[in-house]
């Protein structure tokens, strides 16, 4: 039997497609990536990914697509050397969904054309990281000592206050001491530093510009 040839399709600055990558690092899987425009997507695309999002995952012929799904594939087909029991996965699972709504306060206040809307971003993103923090973990990762999908699923997230100073100075930490501690944690692991770009993708950012987002003037 031929071995699966695994295809991650993306796009730059995608912090859902950022969650596979730093899993696919984290458990040792061999792919290939690929980034698409979204704004001009090419046919072999959206005839593989029918939402039309990335990112997508080609085992083959066949096509996975929604990062929650690709991420729960991934921890089935590559356990972890301790897998999650029932209630473990379960949360997870809502944990990631909920990261998954910070994300969307994140984008918003990425694409926010003025202070004023970015900051009534920030402050959605201080309520619900408020939310958080009662639930993190003083010491490891969120659901233990070792780094599971849930702790993957955050890591673009706070990757991206590293990209964006204005997000960075924001404070959004400063009373959040076990947030800001895991924060640490999850960026200093080795499948995240190596799943990182270098630097923000040049492309993105100029996309930014372009959309005269507050954030990047």
């Amino acid at each position: 039997m031929n071995k699966v040839k695994y295809l991650l399709v993306a796009s730059e600055g995608c912090p859902y497609a950022q969650r596979i990558h730093i899993i696919l690092r984290e458990k040792g899987v061999e792919y290939e990536s690929k980034n698409i425009d979204l704004r001009n997507k090419p046919d072999w695309f959206l005839q593989r990914s029918p939402l039309g999002k990335v990112p997508l995952f080609c085992l083959g012929e066949v096509s996975l697509f929604d990062s929650f799904v690709i991420g729960e594939y991934l921890e089935d087909a590559f356990p972890a050397a301790a897998p999650l029991d029932p209630l473990q996965r379960g949360l997870s699972r809502s944990w990631i969904l909920y990261g998954s709504e910070l994300m969307g306060h994140l984008g918003k206040a990425v694409m926010a054309k003025d202070k004023a809307e970015f900051e009534i971003q920030l402050q959605h993103l201080k309520n619900g990281l408020g939310k958080l923090e009662s639930h993190v973990p003083e010491k490891g990762f969120f659901l233990g000592p070792q780094f599971n999908v849930i702790d993957a699923a955050y890591a673009p997230f706070f990757q991206c206050f590293r990209f964006f100073e204005k997000l960075e100075v924001a404070g959004l930490f400063a009373d959040l001491p076990k947030t800001e501690l895991w924060k640490n944690r999850i960026l200093a692991h080795q499948s995240v530093i190596a799943a990182s770009p270098r630097q923000f993708p040049d492309g993105y950012r100029k996309h930014l510009e372009a959309m005269g987002a507050y954030i990047v003037s």
